[in-house]
C-alpha cells in the first residue's frame, strides 16, 4: 500500500513523516519527493522543468501513461538516493549507523522504460531493500507537495492512501516568506511568484482536494496546529485509519525504522535556530521569530483563501478584508518585493515580475470579487 502526505510545504511534513517512522513492516521514505509532475515530464524531454522542480506549476498532466526512458528515470531520482546518504544517514547517532552501497537504482536498468503506475512502487521496493535488506515492508509512506494533482494520484493508484497535512494559510506564507529571507532568494524564486506558488499553486489547489474528498475513506486530514499539540493522540488516530500498529516511540522524531538523527536536515524559518527533534508547539513565540508578512500580504491571502480557511477552521475571528481596499494597497511598490538582488539582472527581473504578481492577483481578486 503506498501512503501519500500531501503538504504545501512549511506545513509540518517533515515533522509527521518523522513521526510515522517506524511502524512495523512500513518503509518510511525520508526525502522529499514529486512523481507525477516531472515524470509528465520526463516523458517528453531528458529534464525537468523548474516550475515542476519548484512544485510552482497547476497545468495538466498530459502524459502520465506514456512509457519513460529509464536512464531518464535514473538521472532525476538518484538525487534522493544522494540526500538520504548525505542528508540523513551522516547525521545518524553513532549506534544506529548504516551502510549503504552504490546507487540502487541501477536496478531500474532491468527495463528499458517504465509508465508512472509502474515506476512509484518498483522506486519504494528498490529503496526499502536498500536501505534495510532484513526488512519485509508491505506499505510505503513519502510526502510530496505536488497538491494539484491528487486526482492523477487517485486515478493511477486507486488503493492509495492519501494523508492531508495543512497549515493556517498565513502561517504557511510567513513561515516560506522567512525562509527565503535568511537564505537571500528574491521575491520570484519559487517559480515565476513566492505568493503565488505558495498560495495559488499549493494552498488553494490542496484544500480544494480537502474538501472535495472529505467524504472518501481513503483521504485523512491533520491540521497542523493539532499535530504539534497533541501529537500522540493525532499519531494513534493516523494509525488507526491506517490500520497499522504505532511507531515504538510515537512523539519522537525518527528515520530509517526507528534511528535518531544527531540533527535535522530541514532548518526552522528562523534564521539561527536548529529544529528540535521533539514535537514543539509554539516555535514562532519560543524562539520570537521575526514578522516578516505585510498587511497588504495578508490581507490578500486572507481574502483568496477565505472559504476553504473557515472550512478548515482557520480565521474564526477574522473577517473578509474588502477588495477594494487590498487592489489600492497593491498598487505602490513594496520594498520587501525587491529584496536579495545581488546584481542588475536580478533587478532588472524584480522589476518585471512586479508587474506580473500584480497582474496575477488582479485577476485573482476581481474573479472572486465577481464570486461573491
Amino acid at each position: 500500500m503506498l501512503i501519500a502526505i500531501f503538504g504545501t510545504g512549511r506545513n509540518g511534513s517533515s515533522l509527521l513523516t518523522r513521526l510515522l517512522d517506524g511502524i512495523s513492516g512500513v518503509y518510511t521514505h525520508s526525502a522529499e519527493v514529486n512523481f507525477l509532475s516531472a515524470i509528465n515530464d520526463l516523458a517528453l524531454k531528458p529534464w525537468v522543468s523548474r516550475a515542476v522542480r519548484m512544485n510552482a506549476t497547476i497545468k495538466p498532466l498530459t502524459n502520465l501513461d506514456k512509457p519513460v526512458k529509464t536512464q531518464r528515470l535514473i538521472k532525476r531520482y538518484t538525487s534522493q538516493i544522494n540526500e538520504i546518504v548525505n542528508d540523513y544517514a551522516v547525521e545518524l547517532k553513532e549506534q544506529d549507523r548504516l551502510t549503504l552501497g552504490k546507487d540502487p537504482l541501477l536496478k531500474l536498468k532491468e527495463k528499458p522504460n517504465y509508465i508512472a503506475s509502474d515506476f512509484v512502487p518498483e522506486f519504494f521496493k528498490i529503496v526499502s531493500h536498500w536501505v534495510d535488506s532484513k526488512a519485509t515492508t508491505n506499505h510505503h509512506i513519502f510526502k510530496t507537495i505536488e497538491t494539484p494533482y491528487t486526482e492523477d494520484y487517485q486515478r493511477l493508484f486507486p488503493d492509495m492512501k492519501f494523508l492531508h497535512l495543512i497549515r493556517d494559510p498565513l502561517d504557511t506564507y510567513s513561515s516560506q516568506k522567512r525562509t527565503l529571507l535568511y537564505k537571500k532568494c528574491p521575491s520570484w524564486y519559487l517559480g515565476k511568484d513566492n505568493l503565488d506558488t505558495m498560495i495559488m499553486k499549493r494552498w488553494i489547489p490542496h484544500a480544494r482536494a480537502i474538501s472535495k474528498n472529505k467524504e472518501s475513506p481513503n483521504h485523512y486530514l491533520v491540521r497542523y496546529e493539532d499535530l504539534v499539540k497533541r501529537p500522540k493522540e493525532i499519531i494513534e488516530g493516523i494509525c488507526n485509519w491506517l490500520n497499522l500498529p504505532l511507531p515504538g516511540q510515537p512523539t519522537k522524531q525518527t528515520v530509517f525504522g526507528g534511528k535518531i538523527l544527531n540533527r535535522s536536515p530541514q532548518r526552522p524559518s528562523q534564521e539561527g535556530v536548529e529544529a528540535p527533534m521533539e514535537v514543539t508547539s509554539g516555535m514562532k513565540d519560543k524562539f520570537k521569530y521575526k514578522k516578516v508578512m505585510t498587511n497588504c500580504e495578508r490581507e490578500l491571502i486572507t481574502y483568496l483563501t477565505y472559504d476553504y480557511a473557515k472550512e478548515l477552521g482557520y480565521f474564526k475571528d477574522i473577517p473578509l478584508p474588502k477588495c477594494g481596499a487590498i487592489i489600492k494597497k497593491w498598487i505602490i511598490p513594496k520594498k520587501w518585493e525587491f529584496a536579495n538582488n545581488s546584481n542588475i539582472f536580478r533587478l532588472g527581473l524584480s522589476f518585471l515580475k512586479l508587474f506580473q504578481r500584480r497582474f496575477i492577483f488582479l485577476n485573482s481578486l476581481y474573479r472572486r470579487c465577481l464570486s461573491n
